[in-house]
């Protein structure tokens, strides 16, 4: 931690606070000082700092406490000032995923914006349900009750319990 601050502390970014009565080292960011940013801009870069790609109405209703927008409209404008800022943009429109309504915004103060992954690619396989210890597996669409009686049966002699394993496979 104290190699990010110091980091930050050399682009002008934190300073240390430290006092006669302080004891433990403190630290302040310096970004809307930096920047030269209001209470508008401020208030969504850091509900997007914190949260990650969000759409205006969600800035909207997170930033409240820092900010109250009165409206979609001036939270959509204070975006505009940020993808126009000078001498680079602070924040960028992201492309529409498929299946959403409305777009989404990300800083720009890491760097380039994070991609969007296809929604296969976020799904997690599902892990089977049971397993047992000679793996031996059924998959649960056949399962049928006759063939847990010649199962049981074929098994008796291979296994030294009458045990039968099934896996839920989906």
């Amino acid at each position: 931690m104290e190699t990010a601050l110091s980091g930050l502390r050399t682009r002008g970014l934190a300073v240390r606070i430290t006092g006669a009565e302080i004891r433990v080292p403190k630290h302040a960011h310096r970004l809307a000082e930096v920047f030269n940013l209001g209470r508008r801009e401020s208030a969504l870069l850091a509900e997007l700092m914190l949260r990650g790609p969000q759409t205006a109405g969600e800035l909207r209703a997170r930033a409240e406490r820092m900010h109250r927008f009165d409206d979609l409209a001036e939270v959509e404008s204070t975006l505009v000032r940020l993808m126009e800022w000078q001498p680079a943009p602070l924040a960028v429109r992201l492309s529409r995923p498929p299946g959403s309504r409305e777009t989404r915004y990300a800083h720009l103060l890491a760097g380039e914006a994070p991609r969007r992954r296809p929604r296969s690619a976020l799904r997690r396989p599902k892990p089977p349900t049971r397993t047992c210890s000679a793996n031996w597996h059924r998959p649960w669409p056949t399962f049928r009750a006759k063939s847990i009686a010649s199962s049981a049966n074929s098994l008796s002699s291979a296994r030294p319990s009458n045990e039968i394993c099934y896996t839920l496979v989906s």
